[in-house]
């Protein structure tokens, strides 16, 4: 776990180690090669919006139905990606099962130490899924493939603090 972020995809239940070749590794050192850069981290809480909205009176179930969902936007780049398994382990991750017996409510783990509040072992209750991955060759910079990745919680959000 040498990079200060990683996104893995769960293979036993534990933690992030025992998933060792189903991990991306990002921000690892000044320029890395096998490896890549965050960019930014877009986190957001969607609360359900009102569906009838009434400016006076009881606000009823539907107009308020609370949390709705908790995506989780990751942009950055892959060094020398001609060279490197990742974009082999991304096709994978993309095209094969995001849940499993062990893991019904998502896959993926999400650790980013500068930013700890969206991180994420998956358990038996709570996950990410991978909902969307785009692999951008940005023409003026041969030797780089941009990414944008989509991670949607899904599962149990627990009691505060909220620690997961």
């Amino acid at each position: 776990m040498a990079g200060n972020s990683a996104i893995w995809r769960a293979t036993s239940l534990g933690a992030e180690g025992s998933n060792s070749g189903d991990v991306i590794e990002f921000n690892q050192g000044a320029l890395p090669t096998t490896t890549g850069y965050i960019s930014t981290t877009e986190i957001e809480f969607d609360i359900e919006p009102a569906h009838n909205e009434n400016s006076k009176g009881t606000i009823d179930e539907y107009q308020y139905v609370g949390l709705h969902s908790i995506p989780v936007i990751i942009t950055g780049h892959i060094q020398t990606p001609s060279s490197t398994t990742l974009t082999s382990m991304i096709k994978k991750w993309a095209i094969e099962t995001h849940v499993n017996g062990s893991f019904p409510k998502g896959r993926f783990g999400l650790r980013l130490n500068d930013n700890p509040i969206v991180n994420l072992t998956p358990t038996s209750t709570r996950g990410y899924l991978l909902a969307n991955i785009k692999l951008i060759r940005p023409v003026e910079f041969t030797g780089k493939l941009d990414f944008i990745a989509r991670l949607v919680f899904v599962g149990d959000v627990g009691s505060s603090p909220y620690t997961w």
